[in-house]
């Protein structure tokens, strides 16, 4: 992957689609855990750990994976599962964490973007609840 590659993934609307819906998405997160991470008043090195690993993680998100050649991860993969695990739960554990009270709906706002990103692509890539219908019955039978 060269540096053009890296910018052109870097793109937030993607190839559009459901691509631009996760960009736009990943970028939000991205933004309100920049502002959580700049509105700590006290210094803590937990909190500002999580949240950086969390940002990196959001870029290898959005340039790694995929189905293109040359890809680190694969959409279906269990490291890619991991990843984006990692994504929402990270500013929940920050906003419990963080001394500064000011700067927690921030990180509850990053956690509920990022859960719903996480549910989203579980239902698209990983295919979360694809038989629910079907357990449903057996259970109420």
């Amino acid at each position: 992957m060269n540096a053009q590659d890296f910018l052109r993934r870097l793109n937030p609307i993607g190839s559009g689609g459901l691509d631009a819906i996760y960009g736009i998405m990943l970028y939000t997160i991205l933004l309100l855990s920049l502002i959580f991470l700049f509105r700590q008043t006290r210094p803590n090195q937990a909190v500002m750990l999580l949240m950086v690993a969390q940002m990196v993680f959001i870029i290898v998100d959005k340039v790694a994976v995929g189905t293109f050649s040359g890809a680190l991860l694969r959409p279906k993969a269990f490291e890619t599962f991991i990843l984006r695990a990692c994504i929402f739960i990270f500013p929940l554990l920050c906003a419990g964490i963080t001394r500064s009270p000011k700067s927690r709906p921030l990180g509850l706002m990053s956690f509920g973007v990022a859960a719903t990103y996480f549910l989203i692509r579980g239902f698209t890539d990983f295919g979360f609840f694809q038989n629910m219908g079907i357990q449903f019955i057996l259970l109420f039978r």
